[in-house]
């Protein structure tokens, strides 16, 4: 079952992933503008790979790390699950994102990290709807 501790350790290596391809996509902005083409800039202006679609994934990289991950909280432990994927579909963009920057030859691209596997499984699932309901009874004898 993923727990708080999983997610925590998934958020450090996404930050650190994102400010590794940051550091390459600057690089590599900075090489092109110095660079004999010296005009425009190295991501296109539309499809996948542009300045729109960094920042909207630099947002989401933020509302992931945002999540609380205090192994005190009932939330961080029944949320655990959702951050948990939310964080590996990330990992799967910023590997795409690791790719494209490599293909246009940016200086300083990190090795690729591995997507972690998935600690989900029928038993989590169960486990993690099951304390939510007990969540909810429990708050609902509280207010009667």
């Amino acid at each position: 079952m993923v727990g708080p501790s999983d997610v925590a350790d998934l958020q450090a290596k996404v930050q650190a992933y994102h400010e590794q391809l940051l550091i390459a996509l600057t690089d590599l902005n900075t090489a092109w503008a110095t660079g004999p083409q010296a005009t425009g800039a190295p991501l296109p202006t539309t499809g996948k790979y542009t300045q729109a679609t960094w920042d909207d994934l630099t947002t989401r990289e933020g509302l992931f790390l945002a999540i609380s991950v205090n192994e005190l909280s009932p939330l961080a432990w029944v949320d655990a699950a959702n951050a948990y994927e939310t964080g590996r579909g990330l990992v799967t963009e910023l590997d795409a994102w690791r790719d494209e920057l490599a293909s246009l030859k940016a200086p300083n691209v990190p090795a690729p990290i591995d997507v972690p596997s998935s600690h989900t499984s029928l038993f989590g699932d169960i486990s993690t709807g099951l304390m939510l309901v007990l969540g909810i009874m429990l708050l609902h004898e509280f207010k009667s």
